[in-house]
């Protein structure tokens, strides 16, 4: 999957090379903050499904304490997976939402200075 990075290093070289158009910057930005949303929501999905079978999991294995264990630990070495990997889908997605709001509002020769800042920073 790309990240902002990669999709402003693109836009950058593509609008030097051919002058493009502000608003292809803007589409591709917004479909990669769509994809990023989706992303989001599978993963919450994912997570309560793991979540509920675990509980399930549990309340089956209650009467032999190794297995509970066992799946516990699973459990909560899961949940720091899925939310780790919600953390990061969520910040790519509120970063192309800022800079989305940054280059809406720009005129369009600042955009390429925008896009040469927020790459260094970042």
């Amino acid at each position: 999957m790309q990240t902002l990075n990669s999709i402003l290093a693109g836009a950058r070289q593509r609008w030097l090379n051919t002058g493009g158009q502000p608003s292809q910057i803007i589409d591709t930005l917004r479909d990669h903050q769509r994809r990023n949303g989706w992303l989001c929501a599978a993963l919450t999905a994912a997570f309560v499904l793991a979540a509920g079978l675990g509980a399930y999991g549990l309340i089956r294995a209650s009467p032999d304490l190794g297995a509970a264990a066992a799946l516990a630990a699973g459990l909560a070495a899961l949940a720091g997976v899925f939310v780790e990997a919600l953390r990061r889908a969520w910040l790519e997605r509120n970063r192309t939402e800022v800079f989305l709001a940054l280059i809406e509002a720009a005129p369009e020769h600042e955009i390429v200075a925008l896009t040469d800042t927020w790459l260094r920073k970042l």
